[in-house]
């Protein structure tokens, strides 16, 4: 293992994506230790990158773990090629995770396309980490990073419950900034087509009898904002309004 201080781990089947990010993460974090994992079927160079080839098309939750498999320091933070880091993000949220007891899983503050603090999300009332930074301590002692029950969906929130259930906590680091700017392409219309029913049957198979606490087996009944803002308290209260819905949203699929 080297010694560099933190590996980002990046699935990506768009190759533009991807170079975004990669060039984003040296400009933002000049003086972070870092490593780039990219799990990708093309070719991909650039700061600090290290490329595991994947021909065949898997899903993201497999792609994550071939990075983790490949991924050389002690933190590793999982990322997507529709994340942009902001300014220290990294070294941020690694000294965030080293300053608390394992096990322990930190999420990135996330700011919407108006520049203020996005929503973080939570199930069964237990917040979870999307972008995440953790150790390998804490992965170990959950039984590895991402299960591979899943395809493309709900990895992120399972991983997480399984740390709650060990009496660890997840925690939002309020320094250290990531903008998520969805990607609506073919990509993510396969991926929502091939597994997104498969996968929610397996989050609910595996954790509903334990935290369900007689709630339906809906994923929008169980998925829950957790807002930050007297706008976000406002917005989260009218999703519960059926008619308004539509208008105010729900959480977008990723």
């Amino acid at each position: 293992m080297s010694d560099v201080e933190v590996s980002v781990l990046l699935p990506s089947l768009r190759a533009d994506a991807a170079a975004r990010v990669i060039g984003e993460l040296a400009r933002t974090n000049p003086a972070a230790d870092y490593e780039v994992i990219v799990v990708s079927p093309f070719e991909i160079d650039g700061h600090n990158v290290v490329h595991v080839n994947e021909p065949e098309r898997r899903g993201v939750i497999h792609a994550v773990n071939q990075a983790y498999a490949a991924a050389a320091a002690e933190h590793v933070v999982v990322w997507s090629d529709d994340a942009l880091p902001q300014h220290d993000c990294l070294r941020r949220i690694v000294d965030f995770v080293k300053s608390h007891d394992a096990p322990f899983v930190a999420s990135f503050s996330r700011r919407g396309g108006n520049g203020k603090r996005a929503e973080q999300w939570s199930v069964y009332g237990k917040l979870y980490a999307g972008w995440l930074c953790t150790s390998r301590r804490t992965i170990a002692a959950a039984g590895g990073l991402f299960a591979p029950d899943y395809k493309n969906y709900w990895a992120d929130p399972d991983f997480s419950l399984r740390v709650w259930t060990l009496g660890g906590t997840v925690e939002v680091c309020p320094t250290a900034w990531i903008i998520v700017e969805q990607i609506d392409d073919t990509v993510k219309a396969e991926n929502l087509n091939t597994s997104f029913g498969a996968d929610t049957d397996a989050f609910f198979e595996r954790w509903h009898a334990t935290w369900g606490h007689g709630s339906r087996t809906i994923w929008t009944d169980i998925n829950k904002p957790i807002p930050h803002s007297l706008e976000g308290h406002l917005r989260a209260a009218l999703r519960r309004v059926p008619y308004l819905q539509k208008t105010f949203g729900k959480k977008a699929v990723v």
